[in-house]
């Protein structure tokens, strides 16, 4: 009994059974994380969202480059953003 109490004894060492398990139960956490986020993602549509907003940047881009030179009006390029 004296040398179950030792001082020296580590205490609360994970064994190879209870680390695999962890691993387990993680690897089933990370998968159904992936899993929902995957729907989430189909479900919002964002890659169409992001091509959208891509596209209406470029036409920004392109209204103030044609400000900045000159070659269209403030008047037209309010037109233009209001169609």
């Amino acid at each position: 009994m004296a040398e179950f109490w030792h001082p020296t004894r580590t205490v609360g060492k994970p064994d190879r059974v209870r680390r695999s398990g962890c691993v387990r139960a993680h690897a089933l956490v990370m998968s159904v994380a992936a899993a929902i986020t995957a729907a989430v993602i189909r479900v919002c549509d964002y890659p169409s969202r992001i091509a959208a907003a891509e596209a209406c940047r470029s036409e920004l881009d392109a209204l103030h480059v044609q400000l900045q030179f000159g070659t269209l009006t403030v008047t037209r390029a309010a037109e233009r953003l209001a169609k």
